[in-house]
């Protein structure tokens, strides 16, 4: 019998561990020992999930009415009835002011980084915000967000190249896929 090791913490206390990881044993968790339970288990969180998520949705799609210029429930009294579509008017105004410089990141001096390795950064990563369409991403994220209350922006890297890149994470895309395998499906 290999004995584990003890970790000693800062507050004077000792951990001994009593069970190592075995790579030749799949370690499940508690209580869910068949493929079959893992599987019932996750389906039942992706369900408790889609309805936790559905009032939200309800509210994005009623911001997105709004936006469209029908906000009522008839699409009869959509076009029958006058309507000054205020929602647009101010989210386009507000996205014109919010998007009309290009504020990006600006890398400055300071913990240990010289003022000449900053400018050094700095430009690197200037070319690297051209080359992936930064200020497009940006511009199209600050719409979602002004529109429904919220957006996801991503910087991820090309597995390929290692370059980084901006990811524009569809707003109506929060729930959760139990038979995905990637971030794309």
């Amino acid at each position: 019998a290999t004995r584990l090791p003890a970790y000693a913490l800062s507050s004077g206390k000792q951990f001994q561990a009593v069970e190592a990881y075995r790579q030749d044993k799949m370690p499940w968790p508690i209580g869910l020992d068949t493929d079959e339970k893992i599987r019932a288990f996750v389906s039942s969180l992706w369900d408790e999930t889609f309805e936790a998520q559905r009032p939200e949705h309800q509210r994005m799609n009623r911001n997105e009415l709004y936006y469209a210029g029908a906000p009522y429930d008839n699409a009869r009294d959509n076009r029958e009835n006058g309507y000054t579509n205020f929602p647009k008017a101010i989210v386009e105004t507000i996205w014109a002011e919010m998007t009309a410089e290009k504020p990006r990141p600006e890398i400055v001096s300071g913990y240990g980084v010289t003022s000449g390795m900053a400018d050094q950064l700095f430009e690197i990563s200037r070319w690297m915000m051209n080359l992936n369409s930064y200020d497009s991403a940006r511009r199209l994220s600050v719409l979602e967000k002004l529109k429904l209350g919220w957006s996801t922006r991503l910087i991820t890297f090309d597995h390929k190249t290692g370059m980084p890149y901006p990811k524009l994470w569809n707003n109506w895309d929060f729930y959760p896929d139990p038979t995905a395998t990637g971030f794309d499906n």
